[in-house]
């Protein structure tokens, strides 16, 4: 196994703060690719660190009562199902990779 992926599978408890390895730091001051994969993963945990929430029961069911011409707003809601769904997946992968790092 080489250096880099040594220090790579050190990097996230070394960005947490739950490990001091003097070792590492030399290695990023000087390896620009390892530098690159810690700055991806503070970036990571950075947009993790932003509170989600789900979309209320409440507005998805009234957000086409208010658009205007809305005939067919039982069709246009079942359209819409998949993306709500996709926002409250995306929500839960936040939350577990925020978990992991």
């Amino acid at each position: 196994m080489s250096n880099c992926e040594l220090i790579q599978e050190s990097l996230i408890d070394y960005i947490n703060r739950q490990s001091e390895n003097s070792n590492i730091a030399v290695h990023l001051s000087e390896c620009k690719k390892c530098r690159t994969e810690a700055a991806f993963l503070i970036m990571i945990q950075r947009k993790c660190s932003v509170k989600t929430n789900d979309v209320p029961l409440e507005i998805q069911n009234s957000a086409f009562t208010k658009v205007p011409g809305n005939e067919s707003s039982y069709r246009r809601k079942n359209y819409l199902d998949p993306v709500f769904d996709s926002f409250q997946l995306i929500g839960q992968t936040l939350r577990f990779v925020k978990q992991i790092i």
